[in-house]
């Protein structure tokens, strides 16, 4: 049997654990729906957002932050722009110009009936060392999304969010011969926030009601987070190792002063296998989300698969059950990626699918 070896003394141990269960409870009883994560990468998605259990990089602060407690080295991500575009943005960009130069009229509402407009541009900068790292963000999207000319609804809005984070994740549990580990890792987050998404009525759409169109843009209001997470991680032999996270982001949610949209509370769990042999290595991940939001039950599915070879990775997996794939170049001080997914617009599957294309430059240095 192997022996468990507790981490930098009993007390510490013991406190770590009380907190999971402590956070276990509370994720349970304060869930909301409609919730999306402030960020996920490009391998990630082309992964179908598949990570909980498999985040060990300077990135885990966003997805896991017990992940953090596999990122030693010190590193610098100064660079991780990333830019996306819906398949429907792409072929009618001529018809959303109107709306970007103020141009509320009945007939370029219409043009854009049926149609999935969405864009959002973001930039993440990191720095981490021995599980502890430090982030500030900038994120900024848009969308459009009506349908029904003769009673029309959707939603429609553009909203920023800027802000820092901080968070640390350690190793708490140890099974006999270092195979195993348990770890634990926090993060918090102060945010800003202005603009929105709106829902405006049939009757504000057809008369133009433009204090109902859209939030505004210039009330900006300010919103302090928590996120919390978990990994088990074994270590068959040097090359295989399997894989299982926990995460709560945004605990309780995160709420905004000045009646902005909040940043809802997201409930992850998943497991993962690693393997690492020469120049091949190998992530297969599955994750569960939004484990407690009102939504159909195959919109929280994730599986993905991530091969990464000399200069370049390949991955691919379901999101929601729709496809996704991309392809990152690797150059060591600078990275490029492509990544294409679809994501369900509904609360049931196969009802208002939105089909995106995600391209990212990343560049950073660590030693």
């Amino acid at each position: 049997m192997g022996q468990l070896d507790l981490d930098r003394g009993s007390v510490k141990t013991q406190v770590w654990c009380w907190t999971v269960v402590l956070f276990v409870v509370m994720s349970r009883v304060i869930w909301a729906d409609a919730s999306t994560p402030l960020l996920i990468g490009s391998d990630v998605q082309a992964m179908g957002g598949a990570v909980s259990a498999v985040a060990d990089d300077d990135l885990s602060l966003f997805y896991n932050p017990a992940g953090l407690a596999g990122a030693k080295r010190f590193k610098v991500r100064f660079l991780n722009l990333s830019v996306e575009a819906s398949d429907d943005l792409l072929k009618s960009q001529s018809l959303v110009n109107p709306l970007l130069a103020g141009q509320v009229t009945t007939s370029s509402i219409d043009a854009l009936m049926g149609k999935n407009i969405y864009a959002r541009a973001q930039e993440v900068a990191v720095a981490s060392f021995q599980g502890l790292a430090v982030a500030a963000i900038g994120d900024v999207q848009g969308l459009i999304n009506l349908s029904n000319p003769n009673n029309p609804k959707g939603t429609l809005g553009i909203q920023s969010t800027y802000g820092g984070q901080v968070g640390y994740g350690d190793t708490i549990l140890r099974l006999g011969k270092k195979k195993g580990e348990l770890r634990f890792g926090v993060a918090v987050k102060y945010l800003m926030r202005s603009g929105g998404v709106a829902s405006p009525t049939s009757t504000d759409i057809l008369t133009l009601n433009t204090s109902k169109l859209y939030v505004n843009p210039k009330v900006t209001g300010s919103g302090v987070g928590l996120d919390l997470g978990t990994q088990f991680v074994y270590r068959i032999n040097n090359k295989l190792a399997v894989m299982w996270g926990l995460a709560v982001a945004d605990l309780g949610n995160t709420a905004f002063t000045n009646g902005i949209s909040p940043q809802y509370s997201n409930v992850t769990t998943g497991f993962g296998f690693s393997y690492s042999g020469g120049d091949v290595a190998i992530l297969l991940a599955y994750d569960y989300q939004r484990v407690f939001d009102n939504i159909d039950w195959q919109l929280k599915n994730k599986v993905g698969i991530k091969i990464k070879l000399p200069l370049i990775y390949l991955a691919a997996g379901f999101s929601e059950f729709y496809p996704s794939y991309g392809l990152g170049l690797d150059l060591g001080f600078l990275s490029a990626a492509y990544t294409r997914y679809t994501e369900e617009q509904s609360v049931v599957l196969g009802v208002n699918p939105e089909a995106r294309n995600m391209i990212t430059l990343r560049s950073d240095f660590s030693f």
